[in-house]
């Protein structure tokens, strides 16, 4: 019997996760309003290894900082990332562009460089 966690597991933790915040809400805002360091980012970069996956985020093409989680903790990030912008296109009857985007527009923007 393997000792990685079974898609069924894998589902409960994340539900378990979204659900039950390990953080206080007093201590995200702490968090929020300056109690650790904050980055902005408008790009990132992924690389990953058998034992995680490293996302280096990225602002004005210069790297700015790494970060290295296991692959359960990515997974669950990337559901938690991918309910929060879904509520917020509900919320503003907008929806956010993907990578789908960005390429058109980078290809418009040096289309109007060579002419």
């Amino acid at each position: 019997m393997s000792d990685s966690p079974t898609n069924e597991g894998l589902t409960s933790r994340l539900k378990r996760t979204l659900s039950e915040s390990v953080l206080t809400p007093q201590a995200v805002t702490m968090a929020l309003q300056g109690a650790v360091q904050r980055f902005y980012a408008n790009s990132i970069a992924l690389a990953q290894s058998p034992t995680d996956l490293s996302i280096v985020f990225v602002h004005n093409n210069q790297p700015i900082s790494t970060v290295s989680l296991s692959y359960e903790t990515a997974k669950i990030l990337c559901e938690a990332i991918s309910q929060a912008i879904s509520a917020f296109e509900r919320a503003a009857g907008y929806q956010v562009g993907g990578t789908e985007l960005v390429d058109k527009l980078k290809r418009v923007t040096e289309e109007r460089e060579q002419s």
